[in-house]
């Protein structure tokens, strides 16, 4: 194991596994504070004002706590928690999971880490976040406390930080990260917002298919356009399972919305038909 605590902890201190993998995934190698000081320098150098304000706040972490180094890949770690990275493998195998990953842009991993925490910290219940500050506390060798602090401290300095905009396009990193996890936004922010939100992007991927193969002339096209129907109709579904305890306006809102994609994707399904038929005729 590399040893974090040099001129930090004591120079006995050894971070524990998740903290091996948060170095393997980012290759960073020996010299962690030279990669971190630079890391930071390349975030708050970004001309795209939300990937600076996520340099802020790891430069404040970094400096704030007296930990150095070690402050950024607690946070980084948490983050990739809770965008679905499960560490299994990183406590027999140092850096497997997120190495396989291939999280390749530490400045998307980063962004989507501190995004993550910001968004999906608060959608957790008390159970979970528990759970998430054992395991934490266990594969990185330091107080359930300090890991709390921390990521108290991201929830609080990352609004000193950006304004309402920034924010909110914290989630495009959450989203790409997320899914390298096979996860979506919504698992990790819980929002019905962005439930609703990505079935439509994914009813809108399956619409596009279908007029792709419109163009093309082939029976296929119709297929895959009443396929979009019977998509909205699922995910409309996955909607009211996973929003039980919404509001009944917001649900009704959900429906409707779902009803009419799906009355549009049924009006291109029998277009596309008729087309066809006219074709073949």
């Amino acid at each position: 194991m590399i040893n974090f605590g040099v001129g930090v902890l004591g120079s006995s201190f050894v971070l524990g596994p998740i903290a091996e993998a948060v170095v393997a995934a980012y290759n960073m190698g020996s010299a962690v504070n030279d990669f971190i000081n630079r890391h930071i320098e390349n975030l708050k150098s970004s001309d795209n004002p939300t990937i600076a304000s996520a340099g802020r706040v790891i430069e404040g972490a970094k400096f704030g706590f007296g930990l150095g180094y070690v402050a950024p890949i607690i946070i980084i770690a948490a983050g990739q928690i809770l965008l679905g990275n499960s560490f299994s493998a990183a406590i027999g195998v140092a850096g497997t999971v997120m190495s396989a990953a291939t999280l390749s842009n530490p400045i998307a991993m980063t962004c989507g880490a501190i995004g993550a925490i910001y968004f999906g910290w608060k959608a957790l219940t008390d159970v979970e976040r528990n759970d998430i500050l054992d395991r934490l506390s266990s594969g990185l060798n330091v107080g359930v406390e300090l890991i709390r602090s921390l990521i108290g401290y991201v929830l609080n300095k990352l609004k000193d930080f950006s304004d309402s905009k920034q924010i909110i396009e914290f989630k495009i990193f959450i989203k790409n990260q997320a899914a390298v996890f096979g996860k979506t936004l919504y698992d990790v922010t819980k929002s019905l917002g962005d439930l609703v939100k990505g079935a439509a992007e994914k009813v809108g991927n399956i619409a596009g298919q279908a007029a792709d193969g419109a163009l093309s002339g082939t029976k296929k096209a119709a297929d895959v356009a009443v396929l979009t129907a019977e998509k909205v109709s699922d995910f409309a579904g996955q909607a009211a399972d996973s929003t039980v305890n919404a509001t009944k306006k917001v649900a009704d809102a959900a429906s409707n919305a779902a009803g009419s994609v799906s009355d549009a994707a049924s009006e291109m399904a029998k277009s596309i038909g008729e087309k066809i038929k006219r074709t073949d005729q």
